[in-house]
């Protein structure tokens, strides 16, 4: 009755619904509809789906392979071009039009499949592409012929997408000269671009597939011979003729997505609709059975229901093959037509954006990281007039590298969170914001187990309530039926929930007021009470911190790994080099918590921290007391697990934290840190040089460029200041400086291991800033057609196409040159001849005051806990969150390890995009901007702030 005028799936719901309803309402009415033939006739229930595209291979020269078309009837055009001949060579891509006055040319060629164009892809867009150019040129009054001829001439001078060069250079080995191209310089050349190689063109291929493929949700066909298809025919004689057609077997397989069918004709699969036999039903309950066969017997009455098949659906039409064998009439088995199974149907869904088809070309990302190398100091051509470091066309950053050495199956491969299909889950697991309100209504609803009668209670008894695990209640007002639940499994002596709360708070640099305010403003009842969650805090903590030092041995493991060449003598300490840094709470020289790391330079991994505070508040409430009293004596003795494990001052945080890493780091890992590279702001390497003299090795000081490079700007600030004139417009502005010490650093980089280079690429850059039209500045700068300079490019290529900017005065420039004589010296350099930075450390620090908020005071017991899952985050990722839930007895759960995977995949693509050549030089041209606009601001407004001078 519900389906009476066949209204499709949504509305025979609708309908249901409104009358009736029983279980799995939603799946019998998709069969229901699945299953009519009516509607599979008319094209209503399922749709054919797209299948994937066929990339033509490229040919290996000119008019090996055409494609040939024939467009029209053009209405506009002359009697005798009522047709268009269209042909394109799929080589050059080169286009020929020859217009015609019949559809029929006697031409002998290949026929493509019935309505399926995209075989003949090229040609059939450019057909596009020749209609709308026609149609422009039109427009503006020219004739049909002149049209074409301006339509085949600018496609032939076009770079193609494909090939990356023109037609006509591959055609005629020369480009056409259009009226566009008299703008160019004289300079510029017309020579012929390199031919594209068959490597370049499969790439873009490949890429055009994946983005069209991925656009039309393109699929593999599930056909194959001995299936039953519909085909859905285009073209139709009147409105209410069916879309699809008889059912037909498929008797041969042409291509990956093309078929015959039985009555000889050949179609792909993107007209094609599967049909397939009815599941037979389960006895017990009366349901279809997924790929189970028809049970019909030949020989059975097909005029009587059978008895098992009884339940199915009245729009089935069975249909039976009689053949004639003289007076012997024999039968085939039924097959029961126009059924389809739910898991081979998939609604078509709204279009996306999946970005531009070109961005993500493999031959484009490998174009971005081409160096171009200088002959003289082997540096990189820029557009600003200096070079950029070649390290940025790493292949992968860090973070990649790190993920990737995770073993296996300590790191499941990363991959996005993929939604389940299915409308409902057999098995639901996680947490949930619930209203109570809502989860009431449903309980009301529910019969009493025992008495049938409509009268649960749904309650909370608020007395056994653990933090956020609540005790609920159901019990029926009629006959007392009552039962009780928690909201959360018990784990040890903790609720899973609180448990989850706690660490989520502190991996959010929240504590016990974070989650009190969270509970509040989600109307939740209050987190666990402050001593719960510190009691939850140090659990957590202790097994965070051995999952970090677990992480710790396995990243001394990998050092040891790669250093037995090195020191092939068995159980002897290896050498090896460290970066250290140390960090603080508290912004300033007054911080009461601190912390030292050390990490390889090998691996990139971290290998020892230190945790060091001055703060416990018990030694802080005995402050007071008199040393020498019985009361303190006491107090003392009992007093065994202090929370401060450092006194002194906070600067001296870091040589402390520094001088107990190297201490231990024979015992801890078999390794000697012998190369220090830190930053020089503290005495860390005079306390740790020494650390191994027993053994005869003195510890060796490397500078971090990147510190070294900051010197640049902190000298040349500090002289602007101490010199009131010697800043403004056309002298020493912020955007210059930032400029100058940007080139500095590049100069270090690009002549690591030269330390002649180095000084000369220091002073040439200074020179090169400095310089003016009237006075030119580049003996220093590398001379040839191939210098980053393009003052010397343009003498050595006799161009002119360099402008100077305005330069700096004589006197700046005078009170420049010593800051250069001094952060040029050869004890300086020769310590930045590796040119490696800290930058690792640093990026380790960010992660931990992400946990450990800098703006409150926070225990020993808490900066461990951040300290340690930094750490552990630093070295393996997120899987950090699986172990320690592995730890804790708790089971990590779905959702918890597709977002892990997923945290990781964002973590490598944000760090690989950021590790891009392009990505950095746009982060300097966005930062010179800034500072540019800023520098203008200041001296249009003047003096605005000052301390006291108001």
């Amino acid at each position: 009755m519900a389906h009476d005028g066949h209204p499709g799936i949504v509305r025979m719901k609708q309908r249901c619904r409104e009358a009736v309803w029983w279980p799995k309402m939603n799946t019998h009415v998709e069969q229901l509809v699945l299953q009519c033939e009516a509607c599979a006739r008319s094209g209503k229930s399922v749709k054919p789906v797209q299948p994937p595209l066929q990339p033509i291979p490229w040919p290996a020269r000119p008019w090996q392979h055409l494609q040939i078309d024939i467009a029209g009837e053009v209405f506009a055009a002359p009697s005798s071009h009522k047709y268009m001949i269209v042909a394109q060579d799929l080589h050059s891509k080169w286009s020929e039009v020859s217009c015609s006055s019949s559809v029929t040319s006697g031409v002998e060629h290949c026929v493509t499949f019935l309505y399926n164009s995209q075989s003949n892809g090229g040609v059939e867009r450019f057909n596009r592409t020749t209609k709308e150019g026609i149609q422009a040129s039109m427009a503006e009054g020219k004739s049909f012929a002149e049209a074409v001829r301006t339509t085949l001439c600018n496609y032939r001078a076009t770079k193609h997408a494909l090939t990356g060069t023109s037609p006509a250079e591959l055609i005629i080995c020369r480009k056409l000269i259009l009226p566009l191209d008299n703008l160019k310089l004289p300079q510029a050349s017309t020579h012929v671009a390199t031919p594209p190689q068959a490597e370049d063109v499969a790439t873009n291929q490949k890429a055009m597939k994946s983005y069209l493929d991925t656009k039309r949700k393109a699929k593999l066909p599930k056909f194959d011979v001995g299936h039953c298809a519909r085909v859905k025919k285009p073209v139709r004689g009147h409105k209410l003729r069916p879309v699809l057609t008889e059912p037909l077997e498929i008797v041969k397989r042409i291509g990956p997505s093309t078929f015959q069918l039985r009555d000889g004709t050949k179609w792909n699969s993107r007209r094609l609709v599967h049909v397939f036999k009815v599941p037979a039903p389960s006895p017990e309950t009366g349901s279809f059975i997924p790929d189970a066969p028809c049970s019909i017997e030949p020989d059975q009455n097909l005029d009587q229901p059978q008895t098992n098949h009884d339940f199915i659906s009245p729009c089935l039409i069975w249909s039976k093959t009689i053949h004639h064998c003289g007076n012997d009439v024999t039968s085939e088995p039924p097959v029961i037509v126009g059924v389809y199974r739910i898991e081979d149907i998939e609604r078509r869904k709204k279009r996306k954006f999946y970005g531009n088809r070109f961005s993500n070309s493999p031959r484009i990302n490998e174009e971005e990281s081409i160096v171009v190398e200088s002959a003289s100091s082997g540096i990189r051509e820029s557009t600003d007039g200096i070079s950029h470091d070649q390290s940025e066309a790493k292949e992968s950053s860090a973070s990649y590298r790190k993920l990737q050495s995770t073993s296996q199956e300590d790191k499941p491969k990363p991959k996005l969170i993929k939604v389940d299909k299915e409308e409902t889950s057999p098995s639901i697991t996680g947490f949930r914001f619930c209203d109570m309100e809502v989860l009431s209504s449903v309980f009301s609803l529910l019969r009493c187990g025992e008495c049938g009668d409509f009268s649960l209670l749904f309650m909370e008894d608020n007395l056994k309530r653990k933090g956020c695990a609540s005790t609920l209640r159901l019990l029926c007002e009629q006959c007392g039926w009552k039962h009780s639940f928690c909201t959360s499994k018990k784990q040890g002596k903790s609720f899973e929930v609180n448990r989850r709360i706690v660490y989520g708070m502190r991996t959010l640099g929240k504590g016990y007021a974070g989650a009190r305010k969270f509970c509040t403003i989600m109307n939740m009842p209050p987190p666990p009470n402050e001593k719960a969650f510190l009691s939850n805090s140090r659990v957590i903590g202790r097994h965070m911190k051995a999952i970090a030092k677990e992480t710790m041995k396995k990243a001394g493991e990998e050092v040891l790994s790669l250093k037995k060449d090195v020191n092939s003598s068995e159980g002897l300490p290896v050498n090896c080099g460290v970066s250290c840094d140390g960090t603080w709470q508290k912004r300033g020289y007054s911080s009461r918590n601190g912390c030292v790391t050390v990490i390889s330079m090998d691996t990139g991994k971290v290998l020892d921290v230190e945790a060091l505070s001055q703060g416990c508040k018990q030694c802080e409430r005995h402050e007071q007391m008199d040393k020498n009293s019985l009361e303190y004596q006491m107090w003392r003795a009992d007093h065994t697990t202090c929370k401060s494990n450092f006194q002194g001052s906070a600067p001296a945080m870091e040589p402390e934290g520094a001088e107990r890493i190297f201490q231990r780091s024979v015992e801890l890992h078999n390794l000697r840190y012998t190369e220090f590279y830190g930053d020089g702001d503290s005495k860390s390497f005079s306390r740790i040089k020494n650390i191994y003299q027993d053994a005869g090795i003195l510890v060796e000081k490397k500078e971090c460029i990147g510190h070294v490079q900051k010197r640049v700007g902190t000298a040349l600030r500090k002289l602007k200041r101490d010199n009131p004139g010697l800043g403004g417009r056309g002298k020493l502005t912020d955007s210059l400086i930032d400029k100058l010490q940007n080139y500095y650093g590049i100069a270090i980089r690009c002549n690591v291991g030269n330390l002649a280079g180095m000084k000369k690429a220091i002073h040439a850059s200074l020179m090169h800033c400095a310089s003016s039209e009237a006075r030119p500045l580049h003996d220093h700068c590398p001379t040839g057609s191939a210098s980053w300079c393009k003052y010397q490019k343009d003498k050595a290529n006799h161009t002119n196409l360099f402008k100077h900017g305005p330069g700096l005065p004589l006197p700046v420039i005078a009170k420049l040159k010593p800051e250069y004589i001094r952060l040029s010296e050869n004890n300086l350099l020769q310590k930045c001849l590796h040119g490696k930075t800290q930058n690792q450390n640093e990026s380790l620090n960010g992660m931990v005051w992400q946990r450990i908020p800098k703006e409150i005071y926070v225990g020993r017991e808490t900066l461990e806990l951040g300290l340690y899952d930094a750490v552990s985050y630093f070295n393996i990722g997120s899987m950090s969150i699986i172990k320690l839930f592995q730890a804790l007895g708790i089971p990590s759960g779905k959702y918890t390890e597709e977002g892990c995977r997923l945290q990781d995949q964002l973590r490598v693509n944000i760090a690989q995009h950021k590790s891009k050549a392009t990505t950095k030089k746009r982060r300097k041209v966005i930062r010179g901007l800034k500072k540019r606009k800023d520098d203008h601001n200041k001296q249009t407004e003047g003096v605005s702030y000052g301390p006291g001078q108001f």
